[in-house]
């Protein structure tokens, strides 16, 4: 899991996890879902992450699938993938640096070295955000196809539609 902001800073990374583990358990284990959630729970409930292969939640915004073009909810689902965007060039940026990282070659550690080689890269990532160096070519890796967990305990998914919703009505319409 890797969390960027919209310039390609890498503000959070948890790669603890092996490259078949579900990016929802990767996230449920993760200690800013938790603090995230703290946060929504003692009020602040304006602040959002995007994603797309997480789930909705209050405070983690998901794209809104087959909008009609022009309306709120479709205008809401082009910025989300604008910014989506910014997330998947850090991640390529990234790669493109370090290029053991990318999906054809392996780390031939032990998982637990392998996710601080991981963290390193992302450390020295932000340095060279910092001091601008150069980026090298951008990297994508193919779409992976997701298994269905089932994430609706507490009628989360419920309460994060409603945010969602607020958020079109309020900036979209």
């Amino acid at each position: 899991m890797i969390i960027s902001d919209y310039n390609g800073v890498i503000l959070a990374v948890k790669a603890n996890h092996g490259g078949c583990t579900h990016d929802v358990r990767v996230w449920a284990s993760s200690q800013l879902s938790a603090y995230m959630l703290r946060e929504h729970e003692n009020g602040r409930r304006n602040v959002w992450l995007i994603g797309d292969a997480y789930p909705l939640l209050p405070y983690l915004m998901t794209p809104k699938l087959n909008q009609v073009p022009g309306s709120p909810g479709a205008l809401y689902t082009d910025c989300h993938i604008r910014a989506r965007f910014s997330v998947e060039r850090a991640i390529g940026v990234l790669k493109g640096r370090w290029r053991y990282l990318r999906k054809e070659r392996a780390l031939n550690y032990v998982p637990k070295f392998a996710a601080w080689i991981v963290n390193a890269t992302c450390v020295l990532h932000n340095i060279a955000k910092q001091y601008n160096v150069p980026e090298d070519d951008v990297y994508r890796e193919d779409d992976i196809e997701e298994e269905n967990i089932d994430i609706r305990n507490n009628n989360m998914v419920a309460r994060g539609n409603a945010v969602r919703e607020r958020i079109i009505q309020i900036y979209f319409n």
